[in-house]
């Protein structure tokens, strides 16, 4: 996912030439949420197996993947919000740049599947290890 956000940034550091501040923000705020992640769900279990979930011996219970997945969409939004206001400057038909805007703002449009909710809920409210993991 941090390619993904990183490769957009670059995209539109590319087709936006002003704006120094906002592209540094940018990059600071993928980096961190890509560091966070990381180092979040690496060592969310204790030693010596940190890779095995286990949310009763985890001392998070899993409850990282909600900081994980709120920033996940905060930096989508930044992202879709950074191109608006120079699409808005350019010369063409009001419905062109409104589909501009809608094309680049589609990222953000994610509507979490119950699946996944649920999915979530189900690893952070296991009691019992998984005994195919040892």
């Amino acid at each position: 996912m941090f390619c993904a956000k990183a490769a957009f940034a670059f995209l539109i550091d590319r087709l936006v030439l002003e704006g120094q501040w906002i592209k540094r923000a940018a990059f600071l705020f993928i980096g961190a949420w890509t560091a966070f992640s990381l180092f979040a769900l690496a060592f969310q279990c204790p030693f010596p197996q940190p890779w095995v979930f286990e949310p009763a011996q985890c001392p998070t219970h899993g409850k990282l993947l909600y900081p994980i997945i709120a920033f996940n969409a905060i930096i989508d939004v930044g992202l879709s919000l950074w191109m608006v206001p120079n699409i808005w400057k350019l010369q063409m038909p009001l419905k062109k740049r409104i589909l501009v805007v809608v094309l680049f703002c589609l990222r953000t449009w994610y509507k979490p599947d119950c699946n996944d909710v649920s999915r979530i809920n189900t690893l952070t409210r296991r009691q019992h290890p998984v005994s195919s993991y040892h």
